[in-house]
Order: C-alpha cells, then structure tokens, then sequence
C-alpha cells in the first residue's frame, strides 16, 4: 500500500513540472496572452493568495504576469 506523502523523487517531478509550466506561460504570453494568463493564474492562484496575506512583493499586482 503506498504511502500518503510524497517520495523525494516525485516531489522533484512535480516542482520540476511546475517550473516548466510557469517558464512556458510566461514565454507564450506575446503570442497567446488570454491562455499563457489563464495558465499562470491558475498555476499561481494559491501563491497569490498567500503572498496578499504576507504583504509580500508579489502583492504589486497580481493581474499581470510580467513585472
């Protein structure tokens, strides 16, 4: 029975898929602005949140992906 938490390997995968994912988002954003926006709000939707709680720099404006 696998375990609930996540091996070191994967967890590594998937950090590894998130990176690739929000480098893609950003590098698309001149051709495909409305689906590299949809994919990195949603990629980033939780970070967002928090770094509003946090008053952290991310906080500028959470409506554009290039800063």
């Amino acid at each position: 029975m696998p375990s609930a938490q996540l091996s070191e390997d994967k967890r590594a995968a998937y950090e590894t898929l998130y990176e690739c994912l929000m480098v893609t988002a950003q590098l698309m954003a001149p051709i495909a602005p409305f689906f590299s926006e949809w994919l990195y709000r949603n990629l980033t939707d939780n970070i967002r949140s928090r770094a509003k709680e946090l008053n952290t720099p991310c906080n500028m404006n959470p409506y554009i992906i290039h800063y």
